[in-house]
């Protein structure tokens, strides 16, 4: 595609809100030196996610693919966009498969939102490394594991979203999450004590 050859842009590539259709080109990598954002939610995409956009590594502020028809797993070359810290994007799509323990390397990010979506399997344990993340949304897919312990790092969480999955066990003991409003497992399969949210001082919505 002739839009690869914007090589030198280096803000924004915006087409949200239109009907593109298609396939994402591979040839969108070569906007290599974005810095701000990739931004291409609410169009009918259609196809699997190009690993290539994982060499996108100047994205320094959000990467948005939301509300398209986008099928496929999420790529594992995503863990090399750490400079990442603000939004990434996903929900509203068809995907699948599970999630790449490589998402662990987005150090920076504050936002990740994949809900709406079939995705499968177990939280990858690297989820803890995401921080300092602040909202983390996984609603209305398939998951199917317990919480890995590594999620009590999480520590800047304000809003968790996991409704609707086939998550199950014990919620971690370690959870202590100061700034966390809305906190929301519904309709899952957990199982033994309540959580103490003794310290949640800013809680609004805990849906068990």
């Amino acid at each position: 595609t002739q839009l690869a050859g914007l090589s030198a842009l280096n803000s924004y590539f915006q087409l949200f809100e239109n009907s593109f259709t298609g396939s994402l080109p591979s040839q969108l990598a070569g906007l290599s030196a974005l810095t701000s954002g990739f931004e291409l939610n609410e169009n009918s995409f259609t196809g699997t996610i190009p690993t290539e956009l994982g060499g996108m590594t100047a994205l320094e502020y959000g990467f948005l693919l939301f509300s398209n028809l986008l099928t496929g797993g999420v790529p594992s070359q995503f863990g090399r966009l750490t400079k990442i810290a603000r939004q990434f994007y996903l929900q509203e799509n068809a995907l699948s498969k599970t999630l790449p323990t490589q998402l662990g390397q987005l150090t920076g990010l504050s936002q990740f939102i994949i809900q709406s979506n079939s995705v499968t399997g177990s939280l990858p344990t690297q989820i803890g490394r995401m921080g300092p993340m602040e909202q983390l949304i996984l609603d209305d897919n398939s998951l199917d594991s317990a919480l890995p312990s590594s999620f009590c790092n999480l520590t800047d969480l304000m809003i968790f979203s996991a409704s609707n999955n086939r998550l199950s066990g014990r919620l971690p003991a370690c959870m202590v999450f100061p700034d966390m409003e809305v906190f929301n497992v519904a309709s899952n399969r957990f199982n033994g004590t309540l959580p103490s949210v003794l310290g949640w001082g800013q809680l609004s919505y805990l849906l068990l």
